[in-house]
């Protein structure tokens, strides 16, 4: 393989926020951290060289807010820890779009924390309109506005916040496991009353009862 088409993959994570990472790729493809590759780099490399710049602009966002005492950095927390400050947060924002599910959309539900997302995959259909907020998928410049707009709003508006909350509990109580599985069971039953069966056509009508509760 040609080397000037390989990237070794090391970044270095001292930033120091003037947008130049220092990161290089072997062979004849060097990254300036403003956006541009030379040499003989890949489209691929000049991909993750605009990526890179990206994020030490962030970087440098993010480490002026903490300066301002407007952001905390807590890192990676042990599962107990994590847990705590979940509990103590009044909003949690669940910006991704790939997770299928997020297992952590429900422990800030359980933990009565009302809950930002996208109306997208696993989180679209956890979150109500009583437990939190979904913003539909649109561009990454109306999302961040989007994001903006209701994470003020609710800070503004702590009695919408508070019913939130309320309602975080209760949407994640739809979710425990015997909730799981009865709505399989109850699934499975429907199925079968559709089929023509007398006694599947009676459970069938409790199945809706607790598919609708």
């Amino acid at each position: 393989e040609d080397d000037n088409q390989k990237n070794n993959g090391n970044v270095n994570g001292n930033s120091n926020g003037n947008g130049n990472d220092n990161d290089k790729s072997n062979g004849n493809g060097k990254s300036s951290g403003n956006g541009k590759s030379s040499g003989h780099s890949s489209g691929a490399e000049g991909a993750m060289c605009t990526l890179r710049s990206r994020l030490c602009g962030l970087d440098a966002v993010m480490q002026a807010q903490s300066a301002a005492g407007r952001v905390e950095f807590l890192g990676r927390l042990p599962f107990v820890e994590a847990v705590a400050a979940m509990q103590e947060a009044e909003l949690f924002c669940f910006t991704s779009l790939r997770d299928t599910s997020g297992n952590v959309v429900l422990e800030a539900l359980a933990a009565g924390v009302p809950v930002v997302c996208f109306d997208h995959q696993g989180a679209g259909d956890m979150v109500s309109s009583t437990s939190g907020v979904k913003l539909k998928v649109t561009s990454p410049g109306k999302a961040v506005e989007e994001w903006a707009r209701v994470i003020e709003e609710l800070a503004r508006d702590p009695r919408r916040l508070l019913d939130l909350s309320e309602g975080a509990t209760v949407q994640a109580k739809r979710f425990l496991w015997d909730r799981n599985g009865d709505w399989v069971n109850a699934v499975y039953a429907r199925l079968a009353g559709e089929a023509g069966d007398s006694k599947g056509a009676f459970a069938a009508k409790a199945a809706d009862e607790t598919i609708g509760a």
